[in-house]
């Protein structure tokens, strides 16, 4: 096993309990109503393992309960907790609630080592801080909640969080029925954060949706996954300014209704194929979508004999329009489609670029294109780009 200095394990701590930043909520679910539930609230600074440290009233007084064992009991951390040692919470529809008082917000943080067997929920005012390689098994996670996974490898459960940080850790992905990790709020990569190759190996999915307002911060970091989604009808998502973002098969843009997608002149790699749905008012494009092969550590994508494609769908009366385009994979054999809605056109912001590296055919949809910047395709490019409609 391996074995943690004092001091590293120290220093996580101190800088994960330093990423909370959500709102106070004022009932975990209704329970302080439900009748069917007995409610305990931790007293701040003692062992949560120990049945002392729970009251029946939120100010420290009422009784204890008799054990962690019983159904239909819910256990409220009010304040800061680090959980170094097991604890378990077995009960039928008995739960552990991370939701924080009338003045503080609540930190649960699982040390190396630790084991926690329960049901956890995270409330608006909650931030459940995993160092740990064994999980609590997953409840709902409120709107403004947040979930830290930090040091070293950690297994990303598939499940629908709000505010998700990676801290310095390699994600794992295993295989299972439904390999999406959904996220309703903000995602966060700190530190160096690597995730894996999905072609060829575990197909995990990241899905961004919901009503709220998202961010997305890579840093120097790339988000990466077999297929990334965003689906959204109202909110915006924000991508922070240089953030990277790989699908090795599709990223899909579903922008629609009031919703609004801002990039930040970010850099997106497509492994195989790009779909965009929405209008041109859904977008506030500055960025750059580049269609690839393999690249180390970026992307694995279709490569020869594929085909790659743009497809375009939504209003046809203002269709969306794409920022940067650079092709890119060595797709030998294989074409290149930009596909669009019947009376639309292939409308493109800024530049596209064909670089040299690049093979295969390029083909447009009938009805014209539109290159308001620079139309390069370079030298040495093994392939050819089937003649199209050009639009003023």
């Amino acid at each position: 096993m391996v074995q943690f200095k004092p001091f590293v394990i120290l220093t996580f701590v101190i800088v994960i309990l330093g990423l909370h930043n959500s709102v106070f909520a004022q009932d975990p679910t209704g329970i302080d109503q439900a009748a069917a539930y007995r409610v305990y609230y931790n007293i701040a600074g003692q062992d949560v393992a120990q049945t002392t440290s729970w009251t029946s009233q939120a100010d420290g007084k009422g009784r204890n309960p008799q054990n962690f064992a019983a159904d239909s009991m819910v256990f409220v951390i009010t304040s800061d907790v680090i959980l170094s040692a097991q604890w378990s919470v077995s009960g039928q529809d008995s739960k552990i609630v991370v939701w924080g008082n009338e003045f503080q917000t609540a930190t649960l943080v699982l040390l190396p080592g630790s084991q926690l067997n329960a049901l956890v929920e995270v409330g608006p005012s909650g931030q459940l801080n995993v160092l740990s390689d064994y999980y609590p098994r997953w409840g709902l996670m409120h709107e403004g909640s947040t979930v830290v996974f930090s040091l070293d490898k950690k297994i990303i459960p598939y499940h629908d969080f709000y505010n998700l940080t990676f801290l310095g850790i390699t994600p794992v992905f295993e295989e299972s029925a439904d390999n999406t990790v959904s996220i309703r709020g903000s995602l966060k990569l700190e530190g160096e954060v690597v995730f894996p190759a999905a072609r060829n190996a575990v197909a995990y999915i990241f899905l961004f949706h919901g009503n709220s307002s998202q961010q997305i911060n890579t840093q120097d970091n790339i988000l990466r996954a077999w297929n990334i989604l965003f689906e959204k009808t109202e909110g915006v998502i924000r991508l922070m300014p240089n953030t990277m973002v790989s699908a090795d098969n599709l990223m899909h843009f579903s922008i629609t209704e009031e919703a609004l997608f801002q990039d930040n002149s970010a850099t997106f790699y497509v492994g195989n194929h790009l779909k965009i749905n929405g209008s041109e008012s859904n977008f506030d494009w500055a960025g750059t979508f580049i269609m690839a092969s393999k690249e180390m550590n970026i992307v694995d994508g279709a490569g020869a004999q594929n085909t790659y494609t743009i497809a375009l769908h939504g209003s046809t009366k203002k269709p969306v329009a794409l920022p940067n385009v650079i092709i890119r994979a060595n797709n030998r054999g294989g074409e290149f489609r930009f596909e669009c809605p019947s009376e639309s056109i292939v409308n493109i912001k800024g530049n596209l670029l064909v670089e040299k590296q690049a093979a295969g055919t390029i083909r447009f949809c009938s009805q014209g294109v539109k290159i308001h910047g620079d139309y390069i395709v370079e030298k040495g490019f093994r392939g050819q780009v089937d003649p199209f409609k050009p639009v003023e």
